[in-house]
């Protein structure tokens, strides 16, 4: 492809997609990760960047209790650790698809009330029930925010935007925000995170 477009690996950014990683596949994803990466260099070592993206998000909540909280492990980071630590390939970036499934799809329902926080190691999910469902409506968001914000895994409001709108919605007792508030919450919140890890 790189020949066909006449263009010098130098200016290429290399992405390595490995999709959705389980359980059931992490251990092979792994290792197919670091042999094709290596199979990259080995035709070609001056790449821009090469960047190994994986996620581990659910792609729903389905089978989760409401009202409780859930620690997923972050599978994609630990593969970022099995690719950095192989000999030659330290250099690889990391990416990721924060808060979602990579596998994209359009949402046709109302999402449950639930907040979702990434810490180093792991998913919070903190579940809710549909709005109509619920007693509290679109409040549980509010007490999902106070029980994050009174937790050891809670950041503080000044690690990101997305970490002070968590402290304002837990502190007003009145403004929820809406799923599109909370997942650009999540997502800024991730982002931060990973940024300051990396």
């Amino acid at each position: 492809m790189i020949d066909f477009l006449a263009a010098s690996p130098s200016s290429v950014i290399a992405l390595i997609d490995l999709g959705f990683l389980d359980n059931h596949n992490f251990n092979t994803l792994g290792t197919v990760a670091v042999f094709v990466i290596q199979a990259l260099y080995a035709m070609k070592q001056d790449w821009l960047e090469v960047v190994a993206a994986s996620g581990s998000f659910p792609e729903n909540l389905n089978g989760m209790t409401p009202g409780s909280i859930y620690r997923l492990e972050r599978l994609e980071w630990h593969i970022r650790q099995v690719i950095i630590t192989t000999e030659g390939l330290e250099q690889v970036r990391y990416g990721d698809y924060g808060t979602k499934n990579p596998a994209y799809s359009e949402a046709n329902f109302q999402g449950t009330s639930s907040i979702k926080y990434t810490i180093e190691f792991h998913y919070l999910i903190y579940r809710g029930e549909l709005p109509q469902n619920h007693p509290r409506g679109a409040a549980q968001y509010i007490d999902h925010a106070v029980r994050l914000t009174g937790s050891a895994d809670y950041m503080g409001a000044a690690f990101s935007w997305g970490d002070q709108r968590i402290h304002e919605i837990a502190a007003s007792g009145t403004k929820t925000g809406n799923a599109t508030t909370w997942v650009e919450i999540s997502q800024n919140h991730h982002v931060t995170l990973i940024h300051s890890l990396l």
